[in-house]
């Protein structure tokens, strides 16, 4: 026999959602390129296939929650040098990747109006102190004195 469903006019104490289930919908939404009412109906029927335990946000919730969000990178390996590039999307996603491993080192998300050199230093602090840098390379809006000083600054080699 099915339970009881709870009466509309009763009230609880809303959910708290972890950073990182925050995320894992975000994430969703951007893999499979939805807004949050589909995203939404999405999370729900894989609750009902795989994880029936797990509580899915509201609309509301999720673009709240989006907005303040500190998205963290995995951590760095240590131990060798990075060989940097810096590109930003057509979104403004700022991101600073190892070629040799293709693991995103730094992530930045901007105003469509800024550019990718004037985010290099944001990116570069992102990176721990003391990581050896052999190169960093950027497109033609980080060919400039201050982002060539700001690089030579920081592409020490090991």
């Amino acid at each position: 026999m099915l339970a009881p469903a709870v009466e509309a006019s009763k009230r609880s104490r809303s959910l708290v959602y972890t950073d990182t289930i925050i995320q894992g919908f975000l994430n969703l939404k951007q893999m499979f390129a939805l807004s949050l009412r589909p995203l939404r109906g999405f999370a729900q029927s894989l609750r009902q296939l795989t994880f029936p335990a797990l509580p899915v946000p509201n609309c509301t919730t999720l673009r709240r929650r989006a907005r303040s969000l500190q998205i963290v990178l995995p951590a760095l390996r240590t131990g060798e040098p990075l060989h940097l590039i810096v590109d930003s999307t057509w979104r403004k996603v700022h991101l600073g990747m190892d070629t040799k491993t293709d693991q995103i080192c730094a992530a930045l998300r901007t105003h469509q109006d800024v550019g990718s050199g004037e985010t290099l230093p944001d990116l570069f602090e992102q990176i721990p102190f003391g990581t050896p840098m052999i190169d960093v390379v950027g497109d033609g809006a980080c060919n400039t004195k201050a982002c060539v000083g700001e690089s030579a600054d920081h592409a020490k080699p090991p």
